[in-house]
């Protein structure tokens, strides 16, 4: 399969983060980013569409979190005394 490619869906990597960052950044809910994606790309998504999107980026990102999470635990303070 190709890299570009949605594991799961039909979706790319470009709407997923068109999704999330509506949802996160301009906190939209799920039936207006549905709209926009229709709007604005021509994608036909439905609100639970958009919501399934959301979530699978979740979890496909939880353990990335987690890494940078434990790396600013055990980061020094950086600050001069």
């Amino acid at each position: 399969m190709h890299p570009d490619c949605p594991p799961n869906g039909i979706f790319g990597k470009n709407a997923q983060t068109q999704t999330v960052l509506m949802k996160f950044d301009l906190r939209l809910p799920f039936d207006k980013i549905a709209e926009q994606m229709q709007q604005q790309h021509g994608l036909p998504m439905s609100p639970a569409t958009a919501f399934e999107i959301t979530s699978r980026v979740s979890e496909d990102l939880t353990d990335e979190y987690q890494k940078i999470v434990a790396q600013i635990r055990t980061a020094s303070k950086g600050i001069a005394e």
